[in-house]
């Protein structure tokens, strides 16, 4: 059956707990504020050092994001097969005012575990990941 192989691969994959939390605090330590709210409003400071850690941990993995002219972060790891159609995980840095220690930031760092589990070494894939 087509689908059986990714349905073992899925079985084995184990999400790092540890390593998702650990992103999930430095990346909230961005926003937080003295009086215990937190936000990452988009284009303020506290978005761009966001920014700049999600891409020390995607350049960690030999992973280039790029931002493109509407300030979109896109990272992408190239297969084997370059014709080969893209996977594609997404989510927001930014956050509303107040928006909590979760709010889009837990879709980032999702997919890139994901890109982890699935294809812990760069080029392991036959498929495209990202734009």
């Amino acid at each position: 059956m087509p689908g059986q192989k990714l349905v073992c691969i899925i079985e084995k994959m184990k999400a790092n707990g540890k390593r998702i939390v650990h992103r999930l605090n430095e990346i909230y330590e961005c926003g937080k504020k003295p009086d215990g709210t937190h936000s990452r409003v988009a284009f303020t400071l506290e978005d761009r050092k966001g920014r700049e850690v999600f891409c020390r941990y995607c350049e960690e993995l030999g992973l280039k994001p790029v931002q493109d002219q509407g300030g979109n972060l896109i990272v992408r790891m190239d297969g084997k097969k370059k014709d080969a159609p893209a996977i594609i995980i997404g989510s927001h840095m930014d956050t509303v005012l107040d928006g909590g220690k979760y709010d889009g930031v837990y879709g980032c760092v999702g997919g890139l575990e994901v890109l982890e589990q699935f294809f812990p070494e760069p080029k392991s894939s036959e498929k495209q990941a990202g734009k």
